[in-house]
């Protein structure tokens, strides 16, 4: 599976794209590429996906957004564009 970071998010696994989701998973996926290999917390991500304007819920909104990420990388369910 590769990443691509600048310019528009991709997700390729192998020749065919994969569709992530929608901006605040894309961002989600960003954050979590340029902190490759380290531990990034979840107040963190709260920080980076809703500055100050986080939702009462953004820990299950969070948890929601991981678990698409993690369907999408390690099955390639993701619809493929």
């Amino acid at each position: 599976m590769r990443s691509r970071i600048l310019g528009p998010l991709e997700v390729a696994d192998g020749e065919a794209r994969l569709a992530i989701g929608g901006p605040q998973q894309q961002a989600l996926l960003a954050v979590l590429l340029l902190h490759a290999n380290r531990v990034v917390s979840t107040d963190r991500l709260i920080e980076h996906l809703w500055a100050d304007q986080a939702p009462s819920a953004a820990r299950e909104l969070l948890q929601g957004c991981v678990a698409r990420l993690r369907r999408v990388s390690s099955t390639g369910t993701g619809s493929r564009n």
